[in-house]
């Protein structure tokens, strides 16, 4: 993983969350990805503040401070970049969880996640497991930019 000083320490446009326009079963949204995607370690927030970066331990996730270093463990990571809508809003996609699947399944399915392509999302379903919040799962079509064509 490559570390950018600027990056971490510049001043950078916190852009609103893409997933918040996915709340019901059959929201869509169709953008253009407008920065590189990376990337990057999930971690727990506390407060709506990013606190201890998370790992799969025992096929469970665990916080860093909560991590038996005598077994087998593998960091959950997210991919992240930004996109813009075609009413020109921009949005940082954070794919971790069920919105990362989907979009290795697309990639899967042959076409790359570029910076200038167009990425389009749904939520297909809300599954009940019995807690507050229902599990989303989403769909996702890409579309490389004319240049990777």
């Amino acid at each position: 993983m490559t570390f950018d000083i600027n990056e971490k320490y510049g001043k950078k446009e916190k852009l609103p969350n893409w997933g918040t326009l996915f709340n019901n079963k059959g929201d869509k949204s169709v953008a253009q990805i407008v920065s590189e995607p990376t990337e990057m370690p999930c971690r727990a927030f506390s407060g709506g503040m990013p606190g201890e970066a998370l790992f799969f331990q025992n096929n469970k996730p665990v916080s860093q401070s909560a991590l038996n270093l005598s077994l087998p463990h593998d960091p959950i990571t997210q991919f992240v970049f930004d996109v813009q809508t075609k009413d020109g809003t921009r949005y940082t996609a954070w794919m971790d969880k069920y919105k990362k699947k989907a979009l290795i399944a697309a990639i899967k399915s042959g076409t790359p996640c570029l910076k200038g392509g167009m990425i389009a999302m749904e939520l297909t379903e809300l599954v009940n497991v019995g807690t507050a919040a229902p599990r989303k799962l989403y769909e996702v079509q890409l579309k490389a930019p004319k240049s990777a064509e």
